[in-house]
Order: structure tokens, then sequence, then C-alpha cells
């Protein structure tokens, strides 16, 4: 057959068909998609915003339409103003440098993933399941599984497991100082007598014990007994304080369901629970993400809101925007909102590991219960962290590690009190990362670095300039080396306060110059300061009476008139404080 008649008879056969096969098709030019998960079907075009589809491209529930299209550069998905969409987006296809696969929320009333699954309140009023329960409560139709691996969400954020004590703080449930304390003697054997009488029982009690151990980390274990109230649980693998006492928390109790924002598994697959406030309740979450990188470059992501995930205890899972596949370049996070997390494994709401070319700038992050903000892993090059505003999370708000050429600057982070608080922390193989003008304010440990240890040679060149570092008064610091042998860091111009120290530094770090800070002086100030390039700071004996002012302006609560500004800075810098910054938003006139 020569070869006229075959391309003749090829041509019949796509024409009688309607296809073209993957070889023969041609690239198409860029388009935009809208979806609609309350009114779209997959079935439409989805290329008018009456039209949508319900499920974006890349999403395993797709069908139809959006499961067969593959994205283009240029290409761009819009979601419904004003609608929750519910699903995890797989990311899979690449645009280009300049012309990015967009993922994006309508101009209006915000698009918002949603990773948990609404579950109706039931009234207790009449209901015998609800004999015991304290003023408020209601009842939830949850497998016990279900509701103990996974998160409870009412209209105020996630909820947690009945506990005595009670934390001060709800997001800060794992907190040990609001623990019980007890000498460690009589708890590492395995035994604790509880804080109020409960019945006897053999197996599936029901309860769990938190440990506050080593290396400061709170671990939990079941109970798997009670006797004449002692509960009794497994303590191998524990590495308990030696010394000092342990401190411990008891959950899972119906004594212990006594206010607003707990909840308690029962029986027949129904959970108690008291919500607060008078927002929906509630909902349900045991590891849906948001959205998933896999092998894709050149993404935007704007303008979306993310709200109510959890990771079930499980790496991977419940991440609002998670790509774990180093090589991937181009990525940009821009303006979107992260709101009412649980990440019990210690990720963040934003996990990326060998993302290069990286812009996050101008993002919201805000209630994280055990997890971080920002979390990121190389190997990578060339990371902006810019403008981005990060409260209430219970692990670092942004953690950097094994990148080089990274900016971090006029980020806002405050309330940060977790067991791991930490605001700014870059960790273990990283090079030219710096940290200029942010503002850190209410933290455990407002900044913390440390090195590669002595094995490497490798200069850090790691850079913490004018920055505002705040911390609790109870913190080891404002700005804290945790060692490895840094080597090349600046402190410069930072404003340092809060606690009794404002920086606490090791003596195995190598070319450290410390100049022109203010605040609280170091600790210890001879062993480790002497050896460093440490010069024209001013230390203070005691906290200045203007910082509450700068704290109140730094949050947006009483901002500074430019008389008041003018005063701070003469308190702070003296006659030479024009153009002196301290953090993200104050810059002396």
């Amino acid at each position: 057959m020569n070869l006229r008649l075959l391309i003749a008879i090829s041509a019949l056969l796509i024409a009688a068909n309607g296809t073209v096969t993957p070889s023969a098709a041609q690239p198409r030019s860029a388009q935009t998609f809208y979806v609609d998960y309350d009114s779209g079907s997959d079935r439409n075009s989805g290329l008018r915003p009456d039209d949508g589809w319900q499920h974006a491209p890349g999403d395993p529930a797709a069908e139809a339409r959006p499961k067969a299209t593959r994205l283009v550069a240029g290409d761009r998905v819009i979601l419904a103003a004003g609608v929750t969409y519910r699903g995890t987006i797989v990311a899979g296809d690449s645009g280009v440098r300049g012309v990015p696969i967009v993922y994006e929320g309508a101009a209006g009333a915000r698009a918002v993933i949603n990773g948990a699954v609404p579950v109706r309140a039931i009234p207790c009023a009449g209901n015998p399941a609800c004999a015991v329960a304290a003023t408020g409560a209601v009842l939830l139709r949850i497998d016990r599984t279900a509701a103990l691996e996974g998160t409870i969400f009412d209209g105020e954020g996630p909820m947690r497991l009945a506990q005595s004590p009670n934390p001060k703080v709800a997001l800060y449930a794992d907190e040990p100082t609001d623990f019980y304390s007890i000498p460690t003697d009589r708890i590492q054997t395995g035994q604790v007598r509880l804080p109020i009488a409960a019945k006897d029982c053999q197996s599936d009690c029901g309860m769990e014990i938190a440990l506050w151990v080593q290396p400061n980390v709170v671990v939990t274990r079941p109970v798997s007994s009670v006797q004449e109230s002692v509960a009794s649980f497994d303590p191998q693998g524990i590495k308990f304080y030696t010394d000092r006492e342990t401190r411990y928390a008891l959950r899972g109790l119906t004594q212990f369901l006594d206010e607003p924002g707990e909840f308690l598994p029962i029986q027949d697959g129904l959970v108690l629970a008291i919500p607060r406030g008078t927002g929906s309740c509630c909902a349900i979450a045991t590891g849906s993400g948001g959205i998933l990188i896999r092998n894709a470059s050149w993404i935007t992501i704007s303008n979306l809101d993310f709200e109510q995930m959890a990771d079930a205890g499980k790496f991977g899972k419940g991440i609002a925007i998670f790509a774990n596949s180093p090589g991937i370049a181009g990525l940009t996070i821009i303006g979107n909102r992260f709101r009412n997390f649980d990440l019990r494994a210690g990720t963040g709401v934003i996990n990326l590991r060998g993302v290069s070319d990286l812009v996050i700038a101008n993002n919201q992050i805000d209630t994280v219960v055990r997890g971080s903000g920002i979390r990121l892993a190389g190997p990578s090059q060339r990371t902006r962290i810019e403008g981005n505003r990060i409260e209430r999370i219970g692990r670092t708000a942004i953690y950097v590690s094994d990148a080089s050429d990274v900016e971090v600057t006029e980020n806002y982070i405050g309330d940060i009190k977790g067991v791991h608080g930490n605001g700014l922390t870059a960790y273990l193989g990283n090079q030219r990362v710096t940290f200029r003008r942010n503002t850190v304010i209410d933290a455990k440990q407002p900044a913390t670095f440390h090195g590669n240890g002595e094995e490497s040679l490798t200069p850090q060149f790691i850079t913490f300039e004018e920055n505002l570092l705040i911390t609790t008064p109870d913190s080891l610091g404002s700005l804290i080396s945790w060692g490895r042998t840094t080597r090349n860091v600046i402190i410069r111009d930072n404003i340092l306060l809060g606690g009794r120290f404002g920086l606490r530094m090791n003596v195995t770090d190598q070319n450290v110059l410390i100049e022109r800070n203010l605040g609280m002086p170091p600790a210890p100030t001879a062993r480790v300061i002497e050896p460093m390039n440490s010069r024209a700071n001013r230390w203070l004996l005691s906290r200045p009476g203007w910082e509450i002012d700068l704290e109140r302006h730094a949050r947006g609560q009483t901002p500074l008139s430019p008389v008041q500004q003018v005063k701070v800075c003469k308190s702070m810098f003296g006659e030479a404080a024009k153009g002196r910054a301290a953090g993200a938003n104050f810059v002396c006139p």
C-alpha cells in the first residue's frame, strides 16, 4: 500500500470517529475554565461562568470533560465566587516561565476550598444519650474512630477531645505549662492516679494520656485499664525527662466534657459536642487537602480561601498547598487565605519540598493547631516570602531548610505559643537566607536557627536584619541559635524585646557579626558574645516603656501618630533615627 493511500485511509478513519490520536493532536490555545461546585456539571462546556463544571481538572472525582482536560500554559481555572469547593485538586500539568497555569477565585465573595464534611447537629433535648451532657451540648452522628482520628470543627475552628486540665487557650491544648505536674518516678512506670473518680475498666477505656517528654514533644498513649481510679498506659519507648517533673493531661472521660469547644465520643456512632458561639456546627475532616502539585511547574494559585483541613496524624494529608517531588519550579502563591487547620504531623498549611523560583506573598494564615504556617524543605533555589500575615500557629510560622537564596521580608507573625512555637526558623543545609524587616510578636521563640554541624565546612550566610522580635515573658530569648556550628551569621539592626534576654547564642557558631541591635541583653553575655564580632549594640536593663506602644502599633490595634512615632524612634535610636526600621510596618519618619 502506497503512502498517499495510507494517509487518505487514516483521514477517513479520523473523520468517521471524530477523534484524533494524541500524537496527531495539535497544541491548543490557552483557555479560561470555570468551576462552580454548587451549580456546575462536569458535562457542561466549562467555558462560561453560567456553564461551569462542578469539578476542577485534576480532581479525582471529576468526570467527563474536566476529567479529560489537560491544562496548557496560560490556562486559568476560576472557582466561583462565594462557593465552597469540596475536593482535592491535583495539579499535574505545567505552564512555562512567564506563562503559568493559574488557579484562582473569581472576583467578589471569596471562593473556598474546604476539607471537611458537614455533620448535622442533633439537639440534645429529650435524647437519653445526653443525660451526662453539659449545658449547650449537641449530638453528632460520627463513627468513634473517625472522631478520634480526624478533627471536628464548629463555627469558630477546630474542636478538641475533652481534656483535664482544660488549656488556658483552646488553640494550645498541648501546652505543657497547662498540664498536671508529677514526679517522674511516679509516672514512668505507666500508672497515674486520676484527678476524679472513674469506673474501672480492663480494655478500651476510651481515654488517653498526653505526656510532655524529651525532646520537648507531647506524645499520647491510650489508657489500657483503670482500677480504683488509677489509669495504666504503656510507657515503652517514651523518653521521660529526668531532671524535672513530668507534665501530663488526660483526655476522653465524660467528666472532662465541661466547656465549649470540646467533644467526646460516646456510643453507637454518636459524639457529644459543645459548640462555641452561634456559627454553623459542625463538620469533620480526616485528611482531605486543597491543591496537590505533582511534578508540575510554573503554576500560580491566587485569591482562594482554604479552610477546615486536618491530617489525622498522617504526613501529606490535610495540607492546603502541598508539593513533595523535588524539581518543581515557578510556583507563585499570592493573595490567599488559610484558616482553621489541625496538623498533628507538624506540617504546614503551605508545605513544599524541592520547589525553586518560589514566591509566597500577601497571604493570610490564621489558626493552625499543632502545625506550621509555611514549611519549606529543599533542595531549592530562589525563594521570596513577603508580606504575609500569620497568626495563631501551634508550631512554626515560617520554616526554611536546605534552601539557597531565600528572602523572607516584611511578614507579620503573631501569637505563636505552641510546644515548638517558633516565628522564623532556618535549620540545616541553608545558604544565603535573609530575614529582613519582619515583625514577630507574642511568640515563644520569635527567631531560631542552626547550622549543619562541625562535619560541614560550608558557610550558611544567614542574616537577621531590621526585624522586630518580641517574645513571651517565659521565653529563652528573642533570637536563638541552637548551635550545630552555624557559619557566617549577621545579626544587625534588630529590636529584641519581651523576655529576660534578647539573644541566646552558641559558642560553636563561627564568623558571627552582632551589630547595632537594641533590646534585652544576651544570655550568657560573657561566655558567648566576646568571641564574636559584637559592636555598637544597646542592651537594656529592663523592658522599655515604649515597647507596649510599638507592639500595639505592629498589631494594628492603636497605630501611632506621626508625632508619637518620632518620640518612639528617638527613644529607640536617638537623633539618627530617620529611616531606621523596626519590623514590617514601622519606619522612622
